[in-house]
């Protein structure tokens, strides 16, 4: 849907009456001409060309339609001649513009659809990189940790063998207490002699 405005003159009187007879003629003429050169010129651009004249593909539209329709006038003798012509709104039609709604909704959902699958992509290749790196640093605890606690049987097992060789009975006394306090867990009750050799380590005796 255009609204356009047109100025024309007549540049040669005896022309203009010989191939049109009237000045309302002449305008019907004219009318038809500026009629048909408009859709051809916009035919052959893109909406949004349409939309912003003046940067169109082509040129602007309006000097377009002006010099064709000059060119029409002065090769038919017709005796006048365009002066100004002007599109002053370009509207799509009420039965289209739903459709065309209705598209750059969807094209525009799509777009931001796009934009989260890209999203989802970068958090689940962050995500697996994440969780790699802290498999590998359990990995590296866990091989340190064994590490320090074999280093740490190796130092046990070198003082207790320092400790047998000092005093041999002490230890040995040591190793069964220490055996008992494993295997008991501080559960069963065990009833002894007086006189046992457990009961005066008990006793201190």
């Amino acid at each position: 849907m255009v609204d356009h405005y047109a100025i024309w003159k007549i540049t040669d009187p005896q022309q203009m009456i010989e191939s049109l007879r009237s000045v309302h003629a002449a305008e019907s003429r004219l009318g038809d001409i500026i009629y048909s050169n408009i859709r051809t010129e916009l035919g052959r651009l893109n909406y949004d060309e349409i939309i912003n004249e003046e940067q169109s593909s082509r040129g602007n539209i309006n000097e377009l339609v002006l010099s064709e329709v000059n060119s029409i006038l002065a090769s038919n003798a017709n005796g006048i001649e365009l002066l100004d012509l002007h599109m002053k709104r370009t509207d799509l039609p009420a039965s289209n513009e739903q459709a065309v709604f209705n598209r750059m909704v969807s094209e525009r959902e799509s777009t931001a659809q796009e934009y989260l699958s890209q999203g989802d992509a970068e958090a689940n290749i962050i995500r697996a990189q994440t969780d790699r790196e802290a498999q590998e640093m359990l990995a590296t605890a866990e091989a340190e940790a064994k590490i320090i606690l074999a280093d740490g049987d190796g130092e046990a097992a070198r003082i207790y063998n320092e400790a047998y060789g000092q005093d041999p009975e002490f230890f040995t006394m040591y190793r069964t207490l220490e055996s008992y306090r494993e295997t008991l867990q501080n559960e069963p009750v065990i009833i002894i002699p007086i006189d046992s050799p457990y009961a005066k380590y008990l006793l201190g005796e």
